[in-house]
């Protein structure tokens, strides 16, 4: 019988975009980074890789316990997963050079939107924050959130001229082949 989670059904289908962040986002090895609602874990250890120091929170022990066994088995010494709350996160102002979040804001109110966006910043001391995705197609959600944002010192950005959905992941895509194939991958 074939059981489908997380791991072996989305973990998978994001593989290549995952790899392709370090190098996009011009992370460098030594820098560090925070992966909020890690889930597996599979960013984190893409980060660690590319020698960054990454830490994963999530608020579910069973993820937690699926990133913890990948790392054990790559043997990744550079990366860390905690049990945490990411509208409270665990770690000191400005402790990560950079963060990231996927997956994880769709089915949260405005408000969490807001705490978990707002502690990713307090941790970074970034103030510019992109929404996209699928979620930020309705107008409504992306300008309330937008709004709140801006008020909290944020500079938004988000999709004016490429569709939050499908349109915009072919774009994406075709993207990634591009910067692979000038790498030499394809």
């Amino acid at each position: 019988m074939l059981l489908l989670s997380y791991e072996n059904l989305i973990d998978p289908i994001l593989k290549n975009v995952r790899q392709i962040i370090p190098g996009f986002a011009d992370m460098k090895s030594g820098s560090s980074a925070l992966d909020v609602c890690c889930g597996t874990g599979a960013q984190v250890i893409e980060y660690g890789k590319y020698g960054i120091l990454a830490t994963g929170i999530d608020k579910e022990q069973s993820m937690l316990n699926v990133a913890l066994r990948n790392k054990e088995k790559l043997k990744l010494v550079n990366i860390d997963f905690h049990l945490a709350d990411s509208t409270a996160l665990p770690f000191n102002d400005g402790s990560f050079d950079y963060v990231s979040i996927s997956f994880a804001l769709h089915d949260k109110e405005r408000e969490v939107i807001n705490r978990v966006v707002s502690e990713m910043k307090r941790t970074t001391g970034l103030k510019k924050v992109v929404l996209s995705g699928g979620t930020f197609q309705n107008r409504y959600l992306l300008g309330s959130i937008e709004k709140r944002l801006s008020k909290a010192g944020f500079r938004v950005y988000s999709q004016n001229k490429i569709p939050a959905n499908d349109g915009g992941i072919a774009l994406g895509q075709l993207a990634i082949a591009a910067k692979r194939r000038t790498l030499g991958m394809i």
